[in-house]
């Protein structure tokens, strides 16, 4: 008898803890957007262009170096931040800039954010700076989404056709 009695004791024990997660796994109901809200999820890496030009030694100068270290082109490793900014239905939602990882600041940035909007149909303007030179023109991308209440809209970028993506 008395192990009967361990074994229910032990099963109410096992009901008093479970109950409270049960409980707690369906209520209270959690929303993570309204009811009138899209998300905007912008994930993409890339590596700004580098900071400075490439130059060529001049003979004095690789006379002037030990022989192991005579390289007559040297290149900055340093890249350019990246400046990313969205606009919807011509208003500015969001604007960072990203500065590059790596000790010598010259990794590709992991661009990784969310934000909400409003959910219909938007224009979306996005822009990425990321070049220091002034002729050259940042990335722009313009375009119409429907943005259905609930879903989620991926911006992504492709580096080899160099342009955004919205899914």
């Amino acid at each position: 008898m008395p192990k009967i009695a361990q074994y229910l004791f032990q099963a109410a024990a096992y009901a008093l803890f479970c109950l409270p997660i049960w409980y707690l796994s369906s209520e209270p109901p959690y929303t993570y957007l309204q009811p009138d809200q899209a998300e905007v999820r912008l994930a993409f890496n890339h590596a700004g262009q580098p900071l400075e030009a490439c130059h060529d030694r001049s003979r004095a100068e690789l006379d002037k170096l030990p022989p192991n270290m005579r390289k007559a082109r040297v290149c900055g490793r340093e890249r350019f931040p990246l400046e990313v900014q969205i606009a919807v239905d011509g208003q500015e939602i969001y604007r960072r800039v990203f500065t590059p990882p790596g000790l010598h600041k010259d990794g590709a940035v992991f661009v990784h954010d969310k934000f909400p909007i409003a959910s219909g149909d938007r224009r979306f303007l996005i822009r990425m700076k990321e070049s220091p030179r002034a002729e050259d023109v940042p990335l722009v991308y313009e375009t119409t989404i429907p943005a259905k209440p609930g879903r989620t809209l991926l911006v992504g970028f492709d580096p080899v056709k160099r342009n955004f993506t919205i899914q």
